[in-house]
């Protein structure tokens, strides 16, 4: 069965090369991110990033971080960096300031979190993904790329931003039950001391109070759609900053693609009439 692309951005090299960019979908509350598997890819090589800083340097920044998180995440303080979709374009800018995780306006624990997970640095084709249209501040991206070449890092950054940021809700769309709760424990883990709720909507999980209770859900694409219904009918919508899609190409499955799109349509249509 050919899968069907709402858009998409092609990246058919290995992690380490330049992706051709094309259509950026208009599809989200204020922001959609979709990720899909580019199973054509030869070459499906895991991406593994070095880090330049080392564990003990990441744990000696914590304790100063952890406090600038919290001040920032209670509004009493901006971000260092700000970073917007025209300077991440900026070709003045040379390619190493681009690729340094620290240059897209992370929180310094976050940071700290993804150095010790030796991740310092990005691909050059992430870093595109990030330059495209006005997606850092507020547009739409829908991209593709080989199992493991880091589209996941894409995808996070993009949600930490938005929420902190914004202080609006993000929805994280996973395929599978076991797949949403690995994702769910990654990112209460990256994001604990910042004083945003990661809670998992998947199986009988969800939390007392439902979204009122999460910033950031992560949830099977049934929850999703419930969960869409729900804000619909409290006319809460206007919560949700960032919606991410991971395996877009379930859009094309025969039991579960018309959900996604359902769900996918009424966030596009309500956004529509902001």
């Amino acid at each position: 069965m050919a899968t069907r692309f709402l858009g998409r951005v092609p990246i058919r090299q290995r992690a380490s090369s330049t992706p051709k960019t094309g259509d950026k979908s208009a599809i989200g509350a204020d922001t959609l991110v979709a990720l899909a598997n580019d199973d054509d890819t030869e070459n499906n090589e895991e991406s593994i990033v070095a880090a330049d800083e080392t564990r003990t340097a990441a744990e000696a920044t914590e304790a100063e971080a952890r406090t600038r998180c919290r001040r920032r995440r209670s509004g009493k303080v901006t971000m260092n960096h700000t970073t917007t979709a025209a300077n991440a374009s900026d070709r003045s800018l040379t390619p190493s300031e681009r690729l340094d995780l620290g240059f897209w306006g992370l929180p310094e624990l976050v940071l700290a979190r993804y150095r010790q997970r030796g991740i310092g640095a990005m691909f050059e084709w992430q870093a595109e993904c990030l330059g495209v249209g006005s997606v850092l501040d507020g547009g739409n991206l829908v991209y593709s790329a080989p199992t493991s070449a880091g589209k996941t890092l894409v995808a996070e950054l993009l949600l930490v931003k938005r929420v902190l940021e914004t202080k609006k809700k993000a929805l994280l769309i996973l395929p599978f039950v076991s797949l949403a709760r690995e994702k769910m424990f990654g990112l209460q883990a990256l994001l604990k001391d910042c004083h945003v709720r990661v809670h998992g909507f998947m199986g009988s999980q969800a939390p007392p109070g439902g979204m009122k209770r999460a910033d950031v859900a992560v949830c099977t694409i049934e929850k999703a759609n419930g969960i869409v219904n729900r804000m619909l009918e409290e006319g809460t919508l206007t919560e949700l900053g960032i919606v991410v899609v991971d395996e877009l190409h379930l859009l094309g499955d025969p039991s579960r693609g018309y959900l996604l799109e359902l769900l996918l349509t009424k966030i596009r249509y309500m956004s529509s009439k902001k």
